[in-house]
């Protein structure tokens, strides 16, 4: 580790309490607005450490790794192929990043690109409320709700649909899907959980308040 990355790791670390004992009055109005409070040191600290990940400056770069642009060309192929199988639907072309967006330093071998590039983004499927079932069955597949996106997937109490509500092969559930909230309360919008495991008997898929963030390269892009 480079002594900018221990210094980087030191100033977060040996002030850690500072962080976290900051907090600022919110401005808002209402009855007891005067004595809303946020933990204003833990939001610039997350704030920090985002940035520092993304310029590289939190772990060691090495100089024999693949550099992106290659990488971005293997996923690249990966997704024409996906299409060619159908797995897929074929992906919007996306708009080149200009340079007034290119607003961070990058190590050498980074490159910028568009989330969409590098992911597929999912919503999930729709049903009639008559159409759930609390107990699996022949026919039917474990469908994921908003209150199974916990720390981890909590798949003790799920619902079950037909299979005939998954219009394609992409809505099932797989193994390094990041499954996110996409509504419900402030707290749990935007609540993720990685899919380490599918527990479950059948396929598994995800309701139309959920979406998935697929890798197309998942081994690399996740690691």
């Amino acid at each position: 580790m480079s002594v900018e990355q221990t210094s980087m790791n030191q100033l977060i670390t040996d002030n850690i309490d500072i962080w976290t004992s900051t907090v600022k009055t919110k401005s808002a109005s209402g009855r007891g607005s005067s004595k809303k409070r946020e933990l204003y040191g833990v939001k610039k600290l997350r704030e920090l450490i985002l940035e520092l990940a993304v310029c590289g400056k939190l772990v060691p770069q090495d100089p024999n790794d693949e550099p992106a642009s290659i990488l971005l060309e293997r996923i690249a192929a990966e997704k024409v192929q996906l299409v060619k199988e159908k797995k897929i639907k074929k992906p919007k072309k996306l708009s080149e990043i200009s340079d007034s967006e290119k607003t961070l330093l990058l190590p050498k071998g980074w490159e910028y690109s568009r989330l969409g590039e590098f992911v597929s983004i999912i919503r999930g499927i729709t049903f009639p409320a008559s159409a759930k079932h609390h107990e699996p069955s022949e026919g039917l597949v474990a469908c994921l709700r908003t209150t199974n996106v916990q720390h981890q997937i909590d798949w003790d109490d799920l619902l079950y649909v037909d299979r005939s509500y998954l219009k394609r092969e992409e809505q099932k559930l797989s193994i390094g899907d990041i499954v996110m909230s996409m509504a419900n309360s402030r707290e749990l919008v935007g609540k993720v959980s990685y899919t380490y495991s599918i527990p479950v008997q059948t396929d598994a898929t995800f309701g139309g308040f959920l979406s998935v963030i697929r890798p197309y390269v998942v081994a690399v892009v996740v690691n």
